[in-house]
């Protein structure tokens, strides 16, 4: 094959099944942004042409691209755009909060503080144990349709 990468060592197989993997997700994504860019035409080559772009992202990296794309895209996402969203998933430190930072603490404070933490226990957990729920009696029917009726007629539950 005159285009094929010379250094590639995926067997055919692999390279079909990744190639049907990104198709899948290229395909996810085109029907919703389509959605939301509903004038832009698709096609199957301008599938192709995005496919051949976007050949050197991991089918982790399109996923990612693609999902944050269309937070900022003012327009039908182009491969720049996937790629640079990509970029940016990866480059971005985590946004969860610092790691904190606690003084050291002695013995005799652990110990305190685990006495104190005890005594909170056992506060809560003060009183009567908690009751097992009651258990529910089974009643085998004996009486037809129509004398049960009548006793809930008796009892007031019906009309």
């Amino acid at each position: 094959m005159g285009n094929e990468n010379p250094l590639s060592n995926r067997n055919e197989a692999e390279k079909r099944k990744r190639l049907a993997n990104f198709v899948k997700v290229l395909t996810g994504y085109f029907e919703k942004w389509k959605l939301v860019f509903p004038t832009h035409e698709i096609s199957k080559e301008q599938l192709a042409v995005y496919l051949e772009a976007l050949d050197d992202l991991s089918l982790l990296e399109l996923l990612h691209g693609c999902r944050e794309v269309i937070k900022t895209a003012a327009n039908f996402p182009k491969p720049s755009e996937i790629i640079a969203a990509a970029k940016r998933v990866y480059e971005e430190p985590l946004s969860g909060p610092k790691l904190l930072e606690y003084q050291e603490i002695s013995k005799e404070e652990r110990e305190e503080a685990l006495k104190a933490t005890e005594a909170i226990k056992k506060a809560l957990t003060a009183g009567s144990p908690a009751k097992p729920a009651p258990m529910k009696r089974i009643a085998h029917v004996t009486k037809s349709i129509e004398e049960q009726k009548e006793e809930l007629r008796k009892r007031g539950y019906i009309q």
